[in-house]
């Protein structure tokens, strides 16, 4: 039984390592000023850039959000300004929201003006957003926290346990939480809590590939597949080039990767072989 275990083992961590091919670059649009974040609005088939446009904790009303197409296409460079550093995104029907050091921003989706800004007392680097129900979630990772926001009222939904929280998912009710070595979870039905180890460093974006694996990346440029038993494969790196990889979108029909490059000013898709 013994040496059965260990052949599956061993049968598995073959089958894991061997799940991705190279990626096949499909596009790189150029033209960005230090994009942090994409997110993809299925209802509209677009993609949303946010753009720092400086420091990522400067208010200087540098910050922008451009609207691309899916194919790698600028619709609209400066679809929406009047930002700071914008950074995480996420979307109703209705609007885009917007995190921005220390306010959520909501805008009209179809617009793209600013509809109002949401103060988070205590927060000074909002980052990723997710939402569940009516409930927008925001980590924060100077702070370590995770906000929430719900009626335009902003609480502390977790304070405890959190290293570099960043990267944030929602799927089947479960918040996912990206921190510094680690994977959190939270039932947001029952309250119940998970962790999974990820020895990737910092996570920056954090997305379901499927059922029982995250893709995540840091900001060096690397990026990971990490199963629930905390095993991980490195996918692709740009480190070497010294080209980051920010917050990424994961379109999953698609199997494509698209990751916002700060500081090289771009913006890049990949197909998953």
């Amino acid at each position: 039984m013994k040496y059965l275990k260990n052949v599956l083992t061993i049968t598995l961590a073959l089958v894991f390592s061997a799940a991705f091919a190279q990626p096949e670059k499909i596009w790189e649009t150029g033209g960005f000023k230090t994009p942090e974040s994409v997110y993809y609005h299925a209802g509209m088939d677009v993609l949303f850039v946010s753009n720092i446009n400086g420091k990522p904790t400067n208010k200087d009303m540098n910050g922008f959000i451009s609207k691309m197409d899916t194919d790698g296409n600028i619709i609209e460079m400066k679809w929406a300004e009047g930002l700071h550093a914008p950074k995480g995104m996420v979307a109703t029907d209705d609007y885009l929201y917007v995190t921005d050091i220390d306010h959520i921003v909501r805008i009209d989706v179809n617009t793209g003006e600013i509809v109002k800004k949401i103060h988070a007392k205590g927060s000074s680097f909002l980052n990723d957003m997710e939402r569940y129900k009516g409930r927008i979630f925001i980590s924060d990772m100077n702070e370590n926290k995770i906000y929430m926001l719900e009626d335009d009222e902003v609480s502390v939904f977790k304070e405890e346990g959190l290293t570099g929280a960043n990267g944030l998912y929602e799927t089947d009710g479960i918040l996912y939480s990206g921190n510094t070595n680690y994977v959190l979870q939270f039932d947001l039905e029952t309250g119940e809590e998970g962790k999974t180890k990820a020895e990737v460093g910092g996570i920056d974006g954090l997305k379901e590939f499927d059922k029982e694996t995250f893709l995540t990346s840091d900001w060096k440029g690397n990026v990971y597949k990490v199963n629930r038993a905390g095993e991980t494969k490195l996918i692709f790196s740009t480190e070497g080039k010294n080209i980051q990889a920010a917050d990424f979108e994961y379109i999953t029909d698609e199997k494509e990767l698209i990751i916002p490059t700060f500081f090289h000013n771009t913006v890049a898709a990949y197909r998953l072989q």
